[in-house]
């Protein structure tokens, strides 16, 4: 112990580039920023169209109001109290965005109950959860932050139960049937499904 055994290196390939944080975080505010507007307005030229109801309409300038307030904070200096700042938003952003993906499910269970909504939610929330944990991860190194290793642990676990709905189908709310997942089927989609599961065990 306390003694210098030997020196550690690595090379990285040829064609590795180092990260540069500030310009990754630059690229995915304005990211963010260009989503919402789109979403609101539309784009045609995406496919992408105005909201069809006043509900998404809402919902969507809802999840806008909220962005606003994170957005500058976001993009002012890179240290612990405005990443604190940002924390203290994040239940309010997460739920403004949470009761957008609920309007968009009522509604496209409406317009055709053969589209899974539910399904597509659940994925998309599967990622958040995934990135929830690398962040929890690095705050726990950091005082003021009010996260636990339960609460990861807790992540984990649901993150677990919704791939394990996502491929053999169930509902994760127990409610009607347009929060009901299928059950995944396609070849393809299963195999990454399962080399997914094979590296979360690993």
């Amino acid at each position: 112990y306390g003694k210098l055994i030997g020196v550690f290196c690595t090379q990285m390939p040829p064609d590795s580039k180092p990260i540069n944080s500030s310009l990754v975080l630059e690229h995915t505010i304005q990211t963010i920023r260009d989503r919402i507007d789109v979403f609101k307005y539309g784009k045609p030229s995406e496919g992408i169209y105005p909201p069809a109801t006043q509900a998404v309409a809402d919902s969507l300038f809802d999840v806008s109001k909220l962005w606003a307030k994170v957005e500058p904070i976001a993009k002012g200096p890179q240290n612990l109290q405005s990443l604190a700042a940002i924390m203290s938003q994040s239940a309010s952003v997460r739920a403004s965005i949470h009761a957008l993906e609920d309007v968009l499910v009522d509604g496209a269970w409406k317009a055709d109950p053969s589209l899974q909504g539910s399904k597509i939610v659940l994925a998309s929330r599967q990622l958040a959860l995934l990135q929830s944990m690398c962040r929890d991860s690095v705050l726990m190194t950091r005082n003021g932050f009010d996260v636990t290793t339960e609460g990861i642990a807790e992540s984990m676990r649901n993150f677990e139960a919704n791939h394990k709905i996502l491929l053999e189908g169930g509902s994760p709310r127990r409610l009607a049937a347009k929060t009901d997942v299928a059950e995944t089927t396609d070849h393809d989609a299963i195999n990454l499904m399962r080399a997914v599961e094979d590296q979360w065990n690993a």
